[in-house]
């Protein structure tokens, strides 16, 4: 990563706290949104150097968080399949669903891969024309982009052997709710920049003998192919709904 070293100065990260400290008059309640800056802030002590009249909060928090839990079962039974290739993130491995999490199913013999993007799955789905190769593509409107571009690359090149199991949430109607609320105390509240809708690729199709496994309505969950044509720690329960608004399917 460039710029690591510099973004761990202790002189650099010393003079923008006197900084802080000088500018800050009057007391702020401050929500970071992301569970990964939340990790951050935590594990570099921030929250320790901060002047005592700034209060972090912790937001509706990542989409592992907020993942529905039908989501998490499609993928165990997906993941499970035989001659299916499951691709994942590696926080999603760890995630429970309603009586395992995709760490076990790899353990009882399921392919299940860990990518660091959906791109290295649409690579395997081209080495291993002979399996199904699945993306669990989650994530806000930032990740959106990457997992249509997978798709997109997938139908070009014909792999009719790639998919995604796509549950994408949207982070604006989260912070509405958390900011209109009677209750609420947040003066700021900062996400990762993003400037793209969050939608996801392709028509969709269920997944053959993923039984008992349920779409929420509320999320923005399809299984997206590229054989279709035409083509991803909440601190409130109503955060948590809005941020599972409906996306169009392109």
């Amino acid at each position: 990563m460039k710029y690591l070293d510099e973004f761990r100065d202790a002189d650099v990260a010393r003079r923008l706290s006197d900084d802080i400290h000088r500018m800050t008059t009057r007391p702020w309640a401050i929500m970071e949104v992301c569970g990964g800056q939340t990790h951050s802030i935590i594990r570099n002590g921030i929250d320790q150097i901060l002047p005592p009249q700034i209060e972090l909060i912790h937001g509706p928090g990542c989409p592992v968080c907020v993942t529905p839990l039908d989501v998490i079962d499609q993928a165990m039974a997906i993941a499970a399949q035989p001659g299916v290739t499951f691709c994942s993130f590696g926080d999603m491995l760890r995630v429970p669903g309603s009586a395992k999490d995709l760490f076990q199913v790899k353990s009882e013999g399921g392919d299940v891969r860990v990518v660091y993007s959906p791109l290295d799955a649409v690579k395997l789905a081209r080495e291993k024309p002979d399996r199904q190769v699945v993306f669990f593509g989650i994530g806000f409107e930032t990740t959106a982009p990457a997992n249509a571009m997978a798709v997109h690359i997938a139908r070009r090149e014909g792999l009719t052997n790639f998919s995604m199991l796509v549950s994408h949430v949207l982070v604006p109607p989260a912070i509405a709710a958390i900011m209109t609320a009677p209750r609420n105390r947040v003066r700021r509240s900062w996400r990762r920049a993003t400037c793209v809708p969050s939608w996801a690729c392709g028509n969709t199709r269920r997944w053959p003998n993923a039984s008992g496994c349920r779409s929420s309505p509320r999320a923005s969950s399809r299984w997206t192919s590229s054989k279709a044509s035409g083509g991803p720690c909440g601190s409130s329960r109503r955060a948590r709904r809005a941020s599972r608004t409906p996306t169009s399917a392109w």
